[in-house]
């Protein structure tokens, strides 16, 4: 027959349980907190951002000093350009050869 009383590891396994449950509740809030405050975050910066608009943000920025003039540019752009001309005209080339078969 079985008594009453709670034995030792019957209450052992429960106390167990009961710190399992409140670590899972611990980590659930956090998890909620968290979302919150992204959301909150989150909200903030699109009030923020909708103050400006970005027409006015381009027509008002000052593009010399935010972009420094580079002088090497043009020559790696005729760089560029003279590579895609020569991979379209290996590409004739190949598309020539490729008929002719």
């Amino acid at each position: 027959m079985r008594s009453s009383m709670i034995t030792k590891e019957e209450t052992l396994k429960i106390l167990k349980r009961s710190y399992e449950y409140i670590v899972a509740l611990l980590e659930f809030i956090l998890l909620i907190l968290r979302f919150q405050l992204n959301h909150y975050l989150y909200e903030e910066f699109k009030k923020e951002l909708s103050r400006f608009s970005s027409s006015t943000l381009v027509d008002k920025a000052d593009w010399d000093k935010l972009v420094e003039p580079d002088g090497t540019l043009i020559a790696q752009l005729k760089e560029v350009e003279d590579k895609i001309s020569g991979l379209k005209d290996s590409l004739d080339e190949v598309q020539r050869v490729w008929r002719k078969m």
